[in-house]
């Protein structure tokens, strides 16, 4: 089975990211392309293992680079603007605490990266749901 068989719509690709993004939470210390997502077959490798990244480039058939203008078109830019890294972003937050747990073991310092990279995490699971459900809701009416 293609989940993307019929394209990435906007609304696929904030389902996905919320999946993603919500296992990440519950999976603190875990890196996106872990995902069992990927691993079925039914959501298949993407840009950046992020759908919306994936979304962009699909919609405006060209490569990007995070923090370019084709970014606006990311389902997440209410979220962040045109730069996902960008700093204080939840996105940034979350790779730093990652990036802090490759280099802090400390059985306290890992603890509380992983409760930070869990938070943002649910940051950008949460507004995926979010902004879902409105655009389901936008549909219907």
């Amino acid at each position: 089975m293609d989940l993307l068989a019929n394209g990435l719509t906007e609304e696929l690709a904030l389902a996905i990211t919320h999946g993603l993004w919500r296992w990440l939470e519950r999976n603190p210390g875990a890196e996106k392309e872990n995902w069992p997502g990927w691993a079925t077959g039914i959501v298949p490798a993407m840009l950046y293992h992020c759908p919306c990244c994936e979304f962009v480039d699909k919609k405006l058939g060209s490569f990007h680079h995070p923090g370019s203008a084709e970014c606006d078109s990311c389902p997440l830019s209410c979220l962040w603007g045109n730069d996902c890294t960008g700093d204080a972003t939840p996105y940034r937050k979350w790779a730093e605490a990652m990036s802090g747990l490759y280099r802090d073991q400390r059985e306290g310092a890992v603890q509380i990266l992983a409760s930070e990279a869990a938070r943002a995490a649910r940051c950008i699971a949460d507004v995926a749901y979010n902004r879902l459900m409105w655009l389901r809701k936008r549909e219907e009416s």
